[in-house]
């Protein structure tokens, strides 16, 4: 909730000096890797292709948690939700995916942290390479909780069978 606070209050402090560029969903391949657009383009947009940072969500194959995790993506940001994003580290990864943590309005108005959601609701598992990024903490407390309530991808009678990076190893034989 704090992260959200300073979020607003930063995104409202700085409107006062320059223009937050908001965002708005195009595709979603699967729950933590997206394309989004400039919120008020409408024609001939320019795509940016996004990655979130600090948490790996099972492919869209991995049935069927990747469909779950991917519908949790689209019944809570829709095509007219507006996005906020936030570099990290780093602002790239190495196929050329622009590396964020997203905030987005929900329905009722109320800004939340996408990346740190999907783990608290036990749709993505904690993912990172470097232990100085941000909201490290926040992360493992949400990946903690989903755990201990066994939600989703945790519940042990039909949980996640593989991570994510062991599925992708697998399915594109990768050593």
């Amino acid at each position: 909730m704090i992260v959200l606070r300073y979020l607003l209050i930063t995104l409202l402090l700085s409107s006062c000096t320059q223009d937050i560029p908001v965002y708005r969903l195009l595709h979603a391949n699967d729950a933590d890797s997206c394309f989004v657009t400039d919120y008020e383009c409408m024609q001939d947009c320019e795509r940016i292709e996004l990655r979130l940072i600090g948490i790996d969500a099972p492919e869209y194959k991995q049935d069927p948690w990747g469909k779950r995790a991917l519908n949790y993506l689209l019944d809570n940001i829709k095509a007219d939700t507006k996005i906020y994003l936030q570099n990290g580290i780093e602002e790239y990864d190495k196929y050329g995916r622009r590396l964020v943590f997203l905030f987005y309005e929900n329905a009722d108005k109320r800004m939340r942290f996408y990346n740190k959601d999907l783990l608290e609701q036990g749709y993505a598992v904690l993912f990172t390479f470097d232990k100085r990024q941000k909201y490290l903490d926040r992360f493992k407390q949400a990946q903690y909780h989903a755990k201990k309530q066994a939600l989703n991808i945790w519940n042990p009678n039909n949980g996640l069978e593989m991570s994510p990076y062991q599925f992708r190893r697998k399915s594109y034989n990768r050593n």
